[in-house]
């Protein structure tokens, strides 16, 4: 398996105007994107072209350490 690197980044209120320029650039960057159900979607739209693992709430450890 080949070694990877995960970015933790809040995304504000879920809107671009809203993220930092260092937020939007880690996501840009990303191959996958990960988090809970609904702030995947606020985000969905803006990076169509990526890949998406989605959560409910309170599997965030289970996610980090691949399960």
């Amino acid at each position: 398996m080949k070694a990877g690197k995960v970015t933790l980044v809040g995304i504000g209120p879920g809107r671009a105007g809203g993220m930092t320029a260092d937020a939007l650039q880690a996501m840009e960057e990303a191959d996958v994107l990960c988090g809970y159900t609904v702030y995947i979607d606020l985000v969905r739209e803006m990076f169509p072209e990526k890949a998406f693992y989605v959560t409910s709430m309170t599997k965030e450890r289970n996610v980090a350490v691949g399960r």
